[in-house]
C-alpha cells in the first residue's frame, strides 16, 4: 500500500489519465474546475459500468451518434437499474452538450463549479426520497441554492489532490 506521505513525480501509481482533465495534459494548472473534471468522469463510471479512458467517445462509437444525442438509458449500467431520470441527470451533469455547463465540458468557462454540482446532486437525491425532484431542486447558477452550497462546501482540496499536483 503506497505511503500518502511520500510524494510521487508521476500520476501513474495513482490515478488512470483518463480522469485528468485535457486541459492538465497541456501544461494548465489545477483548480477546482479541473478537479470537477474527475469527478464528472467518475459519475460516468458508475453510470455506465465502463473504463473511465476515453468513456464519451468509445460510447459515441459503440451507439453511433454524438454524446448529446445518445439516451442515458442506452448508456447506463443496466445491471445497477437507474431510473430514467437519475441517468439522464447524471449524463448531463458529467457532459452536457453546448450551451450547458457540465462537469466535463470542454471549455473551462462553460464548466460548472463543485457547489452547482453538488445541488444538482442534491436534487437528485431529493427527488428519489419523494422530495422536490431534480427540475425544482437543481437550481441555476448564481441563486440562493448555489450561493448556500458555495458557502458550506468552499473548495479545499484533499491531501492526495495536493500530493498528485506536486
Amino acid at each position: 500500500r503506497p505511503d500518502a506521505s511520500v510524494r510521487c513525480p508521476s500520476n501513474a501509481l495513482y490515478m488512470s489519465t483518463g480522469y485528468l482533465c485535457l486541459s492538465i495534459s497541456k501544461g494548465g494548472e489545477y483548480s477546482s474546475k479541473t478537479d470537477g473534471y474527475a469527478i464528472g468522469i467518475t459519475l460516468l463510471v458508475c453510470l455506465t459500468n465502463r473504463s473511465e479512458v476515453q468513456l464519451t467517445d468509445r460510447c459515441e462509437e459503440e451507439f453511433d451518434g454524438l454524446w448529446t444525442n445518445i439516451d442515458a438509458s442506452q448508456i447506463a449500467d443496466a445491471a445497477a437499474g437507474w431510473p430514467e431520470i437519475a441517468a439522464r441527470a447524471v449524463k448531463d451533469l458529467a457532459k452536457a452538450g453546448d450551451g450547458q455547463k457540465s462537469l466535463c465540458h470542454d471549455s473551462l468557462r462553460n464548466r460548472c463549479t463543485l457547489p452547482e454540482a453538488l445541488t444538482t446532486l442534491r436534487g437528485l437525491l431529493s427527488g428519489a426520497q419523494g422530495g422536490a425532484g431534480v427540475e425544482e431542486a437543481a437550481t441555476a447558477p448564481g441563486d440562493e441554492a448555489a450561493a448556500a452550497a458555495a458557502r458550506t462546501t468552499g473548495y479545499e482540496p484533499s491531501p492526495l489532490s495536493v500530493q498528485v499536483r506536486g
